[in-house]
């Protein structure tokens, strides 16, 4: 949207997440579908991924295990990482592969069959 159309605007939908009325995103649930992977177990191997990465939810979800008090993997556990922009991260952790990120790399990774 251009700012020159705000003022033609009659209603905005925005997320309830806090992005905009604190500014930054904030984790608001977890919910586990790997079987095998306690919360504190799942928040390490996420957070750890999402430690090498840029992205401003990134910054959240390492500040989520840190208030759980979660110890993050170290630097050298995880290698080959990589941003596929759009879609999420992906990196060895232990020489496991993990993948996190949105519907469209699920799709493409075969996690669901929804569309991208």
């Amino acid at each position: 949207v251009h700012l020159e159309n705000l003022g033609r605007m009659k209603s905005l939908a925005v997320d309830k997440t806090g992005t905009l009325t604190e500014g930054r995103f904030k984790l608001q649930a977890v919910e586990i579908s790997a079987p095998g992977y306690s919360r504190g177990q799942f928040l390490q191997l996420v957070a750890s991924v999402e430690n090498c990465a840029a992205h401003p939810m990134a910054v959240d979800l390492v500040a989520a295990a840190r208030r759980e008090n979660v110890a993050l993997l170290s630097e050298q556990a995880i290698t080959s990482f990589d941003t596929l922009p759009g879609q999420g991260i992906t990196a060895q952790v232990n020489g496991a592969r993990v993948e996190i990120g949105n519907r469209r790399l699920a799709a493409r990774a075969g996690w669901t069959t929804a569309a991208p």
